[in-house]
């Protein structure tokens, strides 16, 4: 065996082509031998799973030192019943209840296993993968699992049985709220669901159990129960535009327009929304080449303690326009333009989306701020970026007089936001033949 193994290592490359190469052997016995001589623990666990002999892969199991490397060859094992023998290789009874979980399949070899566990909390996970809702009953009541194990754990193992029935008969046993939601939410049935409802007493609960519910028709009959700001969030969840439509005329104008927003429909969306832009015949020209491109970013704050309407519009579309967070406002918004150019068709967009933010009662505050981004394909030359560097060192410091009141401080955080930049410009020091190209991919 020792020169068959010999003769094999002459033939490979590397230590990972010679691994392959005994996994191949016909041989268990050469096999067992090679395993002696490997340099790591994952080695010797890929030649042990590939022996032929299950009897084999138990015996020399235990060549491994580590537990993870033996669920290695536990895996591979195809009887449960080999699996359960092999559990008393393994010595963490984290490894050994992962290993009863997730590798065996067999409810009755499952239970078996449960005898090499003394911890509540692996046990419970076992019981938690049972298949049957009975075997688990039997083994919660046998072991008077309940009383044993904290509110956390005993919300699980409720929330894992397949019967609603089952989960509802349990629910008086868990203190808290947001447990007893956890497991009116994992229920089937949405009837079932709602007719829960009533037993949570905070508005939060119900909305996420209302945000559970299969079907779009079912929360559309239980919205009353939440404030008009929950409302929309659960609607703006809605899977079909139709359903987001029919609740609209039960909500004021602010979510109305929070709602269409978060159509799928363009058109829809726009017809929707055509009563709440102000109609003013704005002709926008701001004088720029036609090859140039632009884009805005718009800030606003919505200024509220209860009403976090901010929230609501986060990463929705309009006009492929995006609603997006911004972490320096309170309860804010930014809403950024795609690239733009210096027409009627992209610049009336901008009084629209003002006017819906408008509508919705956003405000622009001392903490908000606008950005325009001039295009950079727009400058084709190294002079041409040498130019705008000339011109921004030179105005800098006007722009930022015309920024504020006279006699007013700066904004806060303009420092971290919008630092001067001209004093850092060491343009004597700018090798122009990669300048381009570098300043373009920033």
């Amino acid at each position: 065996m020792r020169e068959e193994l010999e003769e094999l290592k002459k033939q490979c490359k590397d230590d990972v082509s010679y691994i392959e190469a005994v996994k191949k052997l016909e041989s268990d016995s050469i096999k067992i031998e090679a395993i002696a001589e490997m340099k790591t623990e994952y080695s010797k666990a890929f030649i042990i799973n590939s022996l032929k002999s299950d009897e084999n892969k138990i015996k020399t199991i235990n060549l491994l030192k580590n537990d993870l490397e033996k669920t290695i060859v536990i895996k591979g094992i195809k009887s449960d019943e080999i699996k359960i023998q092999m559990l008393d290789a393994l010595q963490s009874e984290k490894i050994k209840s992962y290993v009863i979980e997730q590798f065996i399949n067999d409810d009755n070899y499952k239970i078996e296993g449960l005898n090499k566990l003394s911890n509540d909390y692996y046990i419970a996970s076992v019981i938690i993968s049972l298949s049957s809702d009975e075997n688990k009953i039997n083994k919660i009541e046998e072991l008077d699992l309940l009383n044993k194990v904290e509110e956390y754990t005993r919300t699980k193992i409720i929330e894992s049985f397949n019967s609603d029935e089952i989960k509802i008969k349990m629910l008086n046993i868990l203190k808290f709220d947001s447990l007893k939601c956890d497991v009116i939410a994992s229920f089937n049935n949405d009837e079932n669901k709602i007719k829960m409802l009533d037993i949570l007493k905070e508005n939060k609960h119900k909305m996420q159990v209302i945000m559970s519910l299969k079907e779009d028709k079912n929360k559309i009959k239980v919205l009353n129960c939440l404030t008009e700001s929950e409302k929309t969030e659960v609607i703006i969840g809605f899977k079909d535009d139709a359903s987001k439509i029919e609740t609209l005329d039960g909500l004021s104008k602010k979510y109305k327009i929070v709602v269409a927003i978060s159509l799928k429909d363009e058109k829809k969306k726009i017809e929707i929304l055509k009563e709440f832009i102000e109609s003013k015949d704005i002709n926008i020209d701001l004088g720029l080449p036609p090859k140039m491109t632009l884009g805005i970013e718009i800030e606003a704050e919505y200024i509220s303690e209860d009403e976090d309407l901010g929230d609501l519009l986060y990463n929705q579309k309009l006009m492929e326009w995006n609603f997006k967070c911004d972490w320096s406002l309170e309860n804010g918004i930014e809403v950024v333009s795609p690239i733009m150019h210096n027409n009627e068709k992209d610049l009336k967009k901008i009084p629209i989306i003002a006017s819906l933010l408008n509508a919705m009662e956003f405000s622009i505050t001392n903490s908000c701020g606008g950005h325009v981004h001039i295009g950079a394909d727009y400058l084709e030359s190294t002079d041409d970026f040498m130019e705008l560097l000339e011109l921004w060192e030179n105005a800098e410091k006007i722009f930022y007089l015309i920024s504020n009141k006279p006699g007013e401080l700066p904004r806060e955080g303009i420092d971290k936001y919008a630092a001067p930049i001209s004093s850092k410009i060491e343009k004597n020091k700018i090798k122009k033949d990669e300048f381009v190209e570098e300043i373009k991919k920033i």
